[in-house]
């Protein structure tokens, strides 16, 4: 925790940098990273520094011993400087908007797609022939209606099945197949 409050102090001390690159301040905003795990850490992160960096705004003695005692509302706006809050909310929204695009547009693996259909293949066939030995040899004449028995509909998020994850996601390779499986067998 000390290190993440010196971390946001550190972080309004950026304000106090003078702009030595053309076209690059001291306050740009950091790239977010691309895999989701990281894109995940970030957003709890985030949210700590900005609960800091507000601690810290509020502890005027702190900011005088540092020799920030400056930095104020009123400071921000004669500066034309974002405000620490304003600017860590934009990381935050970058940072959540690129986690979910990531989330929903990133491929599914071929790797996964493959483990998938051979799992659900072995499962639901070793289902069925249990069944096997009481099928009817005659053929069936009449019209008959099939219908739904105790229908599960299961939805799982894409990234489950993606080469980048943020968690785990257990048995996602046959899940589906142990739920048919299973209402076969019940049924």
């Amino acid at each position: 925790m000390w290190i993440r409050k010196y971390c946001a102090l550190l972080f309004l001390r950026q304000y106090t940098l003078h702009d030595y690159y053309y076209g690059r301040t001291a306050l740009d905003l950091p790239n977010v990273p691309n895999t989701l795990r990281e894109l995940n850490s970030w957003k709890d992160k985030l949210e700590s520094l900005k609960l800091f960096i507000g601690e810290i705004l509020e502890a005027k003695e702190l900011l005088n011993e540092v020799g920030l005692g400056y930095l104020t509302n009123k400071w921000f706006d004669e500066n034309q400087k974002q405000k620490p809050s304003e600017l860590i909310d934009t990381l935050i929204k970058n940072t959540n908007d690129k986690y979910e695009n990531t989330k929903q547009e990133q491929p599914v693996s071929k790797t996964k797609e493959v483990e998938f259909k051979e799992q659900t293949k072995e499962i639901v066939l070793k289902a069925i022939d249990t069944y096997s030995e009481i099928e009817n040899v005659e053929k069936i004449e009449t019209n008959f209606k099939p219908f739904l028995i105790n229908g599960v509909y299961q939805l799982m998020e894409k990234a489950g099945f993606a080469d980048d994850q943020d968690v785990s996601y257990l048995d996602s390779e046959t899940f589906v197949a142990k739920s048919v499986a299973s209402n076969f067998i019940s049924n």
